[in-house]
């Protein structure tokens, strides 16, 4: 219900024109990075590891703002219909009947009863091949920012939440499923990769005033840092295809 009350009082340049843009900016950036990624030999070249990488890059699905659905009075309210409580309510019974509907959560509209439209965030959820960007981190850009702030800000964001579907971690999952996708040699060329990257970082330093010496662990950041670098390179590509 929080969302409903969120995108109704939502400033209007967000849920109108800025929405039409992000949608645009998100396909452009989906596709820019496969493109970046098709030029990648040991995925291009390799049958098993390119079926795998174009099937889980054509399921991906992508959520703007909110859920369809979310703005409809209507449904919310067929959702909520079993939600009923009453003044007579003690704190076991309240912990009991939202414990109860939270848990139809998993089987039944999933996506629209946890999705938290407020938040400032994009996120890639594996399980579901799915990318969001909730409603809350469109509204950090204003209708004076030009296109290239918007790809260098939002733009990244997004880049690096869908690199995340092609990590360390997801390259174990298909499109939604526990399956690796990838041939063993495609795995051994990902895993030279990564270490590039964490060899990179690990050269990384940094003493601050008071002579105390930092170092970079490339390692516990390895996931983060593809996303950031090959998320950037994404939105950037996606900027220059934009003719807008």
């Amino acid at each position: 219900m929080f969302g409903y009350l969120f995108i109704t009082f939502c400033d209007e340049f967000v849920v109108t024109i800025f929405f039409r843009f992000a949608t645009k900016a998100v396909d452009n950036i989906i596709a820019g990075v496969r493109k970046m990624l098709e030029e990648v030999p040991w995925i291009k070249n390799n049958k098993q590891t390119y079926a795998g990488f174009t099937e889980k890059m054509n399921k991906l699905t992508k959520i703007i703002g909110y859920p369809d659905g979310l703005d409809d009075q209507a449904r919310l309210d067929r959702l909520h219909a079993d939600f009923a409580l009453s003044a007579n309510e003690t704190l076991n019974s309240l912990y009991l009947k939202s414990s109860k509907f939270l848990a139809k959560s998993i089987l039944d509209d999933r996506v629209v009863r946890r999705l938290n439209v407020a938040s400032t965030n994009a996120v890639y959820n594996p399980f579901g091949n799915r990318i969001i960007i909730h409603l809350g981190r469109l509204q950090m850009n204003s209708q004076n920012d030009i296109p290239a702030a918007i790809y260098g800000s939002l733009g990244a964001v997004i880049g690096h939440e869908i690199i995340h579907g092609f990590d360390g971690s997801s390259v174990l999952v298909d499109y939604g499923h526990i399956n690796p996708w990838m041939s063993p040699s495609g795995k051994v060329s990902f895993d030279s990769m990564a270490h590039c990257v964490i060899n990179e970082y690990n050269e990384l330093n940094y003493t601050d005033p008071n002579g105390q010496f930092y170092k970079v662990n490339g390692v516990q950041t390895a996931g983060e840092n593809v996303a950031d670098n090959s998320g950037l390179r994404a939105a950037y590509n996606a900027f220059l295809s934009d003719p807008e």
